[in-house]
């Protein structure tokens, strides 16, 4: 590593230091050498403007989230772009600064495996089961989180292996590290994300709104979630239209034919049993 990005650190400590806030177990001590491992980590940081640099860290630094490398436990990321560093926040951030915020009392998120058991209710008492096999759990096939808030409601967001896939084939960063290298944390982010744009704006630090709205606007990660839903949609909508039958063929409207779908249990692809009251659907 450069001492030039040493230097940029060193430059700016006593801003980290005035800009962690209190509260949380992250010291100023602590938050340099994880930002110093991350320069170290990923060379490319090395090559964007240090303005852009200082920016990102004081910015990790404000949230109070720990900064760290894909594929690691950190909180948030620093991510070169070209020549521009920029901070990212990864589902465990989101899930700090939910749980920080007072609003919400629990929120985790989890990757689903083709040989676990797993089965979710949604409607008005939303609940998953979900029993990890205890090896050879399989690929991935789905992902969710579940947010209880503190009100006592509880949030749940499944999104299968195919809503996913289809969200990285949408994404403009579908071919980046962060998909390439650790697809299993950007399957959980999608789903927290999901929960997260759910919950009051207001309980959000203003620095993340403003992280969280460009990369939605960078990646297209709003509008590709959005997208794949009503893609779904449109898909169960063309399954029901072809179960019914034809106007005028003599036989009742209201009766199901042999060809309609059971909408409690759809099987999806692993070969796990999805099982859900779809009346809280997404």
């Amino acid at each position: 590593m450069t001492a030039d990005i040493v230097q940029v650190v060193e430059a700016i400590e006593p801003k980290i230091t005035e800009n962690l806030p209190r509260g949380t177990n992250l010291t100023a001590a602590v938050f340099r050498t994880a930002v110093l491992n991350c320069l170290r980590a990923n060379r490319k940081l090395l090559d964007c403007t240090p303005a852009t640099v200082r920016a990102s860290i004081l910015q990790c630094a404000q949230l109070g989230l720990f900064p760290g490398n894909l594929g690691g436990l950190a909180q948030a990321y620093l991510v070169p772009y070209g020549a521009e560093c920029q901070l990212v926040i990864g589902y465990q951030g989101l899930i700090e600064l939910a749980l920080r915020s007072g609003h919400v009392i629990d929120l985790h998120a989890e990757i689903v495996r083709e040989r676990d058991v797993f089965d979710y209710d949604l409607g008005a008492r939303p609940n998953v089961i979900h029993k990890p096999a205890l090896a050879e759990r399989g690929d991935i096939v789905a992902a969710y989180a579940v947010a209880i808030l503190a009100n006592n409601i509880v949030r749940v967001e499944v999104m299968d292996r195919t809503e996913l896939d289809r969200i990285r084939n949408l994404s403009r960063g579908k071919n980046s590290p962060a998909w390439t290298q650790h697809a299993s944390e950007m399957y959980r982010k999608c789903p927290t994300r999901r929960i997260a744009k759910q919950l009051p704006r207001s309980i959000w630090p203003h620095q993340a709104r403003e992280l969280l709205d460009r990369e939605d606007e960078r990646f297209g990660l709003e509008r590709t979630i959005e997208g794949a839903t009503a893609n779904r949609l449109a898909e169960l909508r063309e399954r029901l239209d072809s179960a019914r039958p034809a106007e005028g063929s003599g036989e009742a409207k209201d009766e199901p034919t042999d060809a309609e779908p059971e909408t409690d249990d759809l099987e999806e692809p692993g070969g796990l049993l999805f099982r859900g009251d779809n009346k809280g659907g997404l």
